[in-house]
């Protein structure tokens, strides 16, 4: 599923790819989630995923403040400083806030991610969740890339704390494998529309 999404991904024209990104980000400003945020968690679109940088410029100039996550690894018990790490298992997510494209730099996956000196905030602060993936379905399960970062941070933000994935619509599938670890988001916001997520409702019958 992951490769086969992953090339759908990828062999979208330039032009395709552009009025695509441009419906995902007007749904996304229309939800009334996003309205009411003020701490927006964001992230910088890689390798074909869906382009978040229009709607991080936008959530900007509206007044609100973005943070973007970075990736962090550690070995033993303890995460490495000077930010917190939430996570678990030597894997994890720092969370930073962002002004503008100097403070992003390369990260040790090949993402643009926040200086690791740049300020932090906790998940406590966070109004809205915006999550990548490579497929979600209508129960609200996600596929990611493989690392588990997000399944291992999402459980660190409080209850009721909207989680929004950020998708393509071919990406939504019938079902998403999913364990007891895997982490669900509350909505997909896709170029075709919003979906409302609902746990119990299972995939369509044929």
């Amino acid at each position: 599923m992951r490769r086969a999404l992953r090339e759908r991904r990828g062999a979208l024209a330039a032009d395709e790819r552009r009025r695509r990104d441009a419906a995902i980000q007007a749904h996304l400003l229309a939800m009334p989630e996003f309205a009411r945020a003020r701490t927006v968690l964001l992230y910088v679109a890689v390798r074909g995923e869906a382009e978040t940088r229009d709607v991080i410029a936008r959530a900007l100039g509206d007044g609100k403040r973005v943070v973007l996550p970075r990736v962090v690894r550690w070995q033993g018990a303890v995460p490495p400083g000077p930010a917190p790490v939430y996570g678990s298992g030597g894997r994890g997510l720092a969370l930073h806030l962002y002004s503008g494209p100097a403070d992003l730099v390369p990260g040790p996956m090949g993402l643009l991610e926040p200086r690791p000196d740049a300020p932090w905030v906790t998940p406590g602060e966070v109004d809205l969740a915006v999550v990548p993936g490579v497929a979600f379905d209508r129960t609200g399960a996600r596929l990611g890339q493989g690392g588990g970062f997000y399944d291992r941070f999402l459980p660190c933000l409080p209850p009721g704390v909207p989680r929004v994935g950020y998708a393509y619509a071919f990406q939504v599938v019938d079902a998403v494998p999913a364990g007891p670890g895997d982490q669900r988001v509350d909505a997909v916001v896709t170029d075709e529309g919003i979906i409302r997520c609902r746990p119990d409702v299972g995939p369509p019958s044929t």
